[in-house]
């Protein structure tokens, strides 16, 4: 997801489908992954576009920590609507984009 080519032939489909494979294997949150991931990648019609620039993208992470609300949100959460061992994620990071 934060690494992809238009010039290797795939399509955002294709990325997308090999992050809900190994994102989410209990299906309990495949549909908010896949709308957060849809969401990050180009669409298709931008994809071609940026294909034909030989567009690649990729990310640089600069920091990671688990942000200071999470308590709270565990606190709130219904029981049984997070999995045990469930941890929220903030990543900061440098986005590079190259191409013609």
């Amino acid at each position: 997801m934060f690494a992809w080519d238009t010039t290797t032939g795939l399509l955002p489909l294709d990325y997308t489908s090999a992050i809900l494979a190994v994102g989410d294997p209990s299906g309990a949150e495949q549909a908010g992954l896949a709308t957060d991931v849809v969401a990050y990648l180009p669409s298709r019609t931008a994809w071609q576009d940026l294909r034909e620039h030989g567009t690649t993208q990729q990310l640089t992470i600069d920091h990671t920590c688990i942000p200071d609300q999470w308590g709270e949100a565990l606190a709130q959460a219904p029981e049984g609507q997070l999995a045990p061992g469930t941890v929220a994620y903030t990543i900061e990071g440098t986005r590079h984009r190259a191409g013609t």
